[in-house]
């Protein structure tokens, strides 16, 4: 059970399987509190939620570094904290951030990103698309895209550096600026 706590409700009301034994959840989670030893998937922003089993398993997905979650730093850094303390499982998303916990956490492991090409290589149906970017997309051959977080691990003169490289190429950055 995910806690999507922060998805827009039209997403996630309650409990609801996405896929067969997995279930997304918004609430309270007061509704979950009888479940026995479940396998907790916790998040810095949703860590302190744990704490409402006394029997349970707790994988840490540390998904970020902690500065790109707009959230409480504190709060952040005492879920971090506790996560690495009491997490039976952690799992990051790059090296880098294998290696800022290695000291706390020698058996964390290395877990990036990665999606199922064959599911998501085709939209299902028609969706819209804002005519500014139909506008920039039909300018090029290929489009590359990035979502997420622009801080200082993100090679913006490398991009800038392959834009110029590939002008048939449009190169299309979103997200927001983090001070560092």
């Amino acid at each position: 059970i995910f806690d999507c706590t922060g998805t827009s409700s039209d997403q996630v009301d309650g409990l609801r399987e996405v896929e067969q034994n997995l279930f997304l959840f918004r609430g309270t989670g007061e509704e979950l509190a009888g479940l026995d030893n479940p396998i907790v998937w916790a998040l810095p922003y949703n860590a302190q939620q744990v704490h409402r089993w006394g029997r349970r398993r707790v994988v840490y997905d540390l998904i970020d570094d902690l500065g790109v979650f707009p959230y409480d730093r504190a709060l952040l850094e005492s879920n971090h904290a506790r996560m690495l303390e009491v997490a039976d499982h952690v799992l990051c998303v790059s090296r880098q951030l294998q290696r800022a916990v290695a000291g706390r956490r020698p058996d964390a492991l290395y877990h990036p990103n990665a999606v199922d090409y064959d599911r998501f290589s085709a939209p299902p149906g028609d969706l819209p698309v804002a005519p500014d970017f139909a506008k920039f997309a039909g300018r090029f051959r290929r489009v590359a895209g990035y979502y997420g977080a622009i801080a200082s691990w993100l090679d913006v003169d490398l991009l800038a550096d392959a834009a110029r490289r590939r002008p048939d190429w449009g190169f299309a950055v979103i997200g927001t600026r983090l001070a560092d």
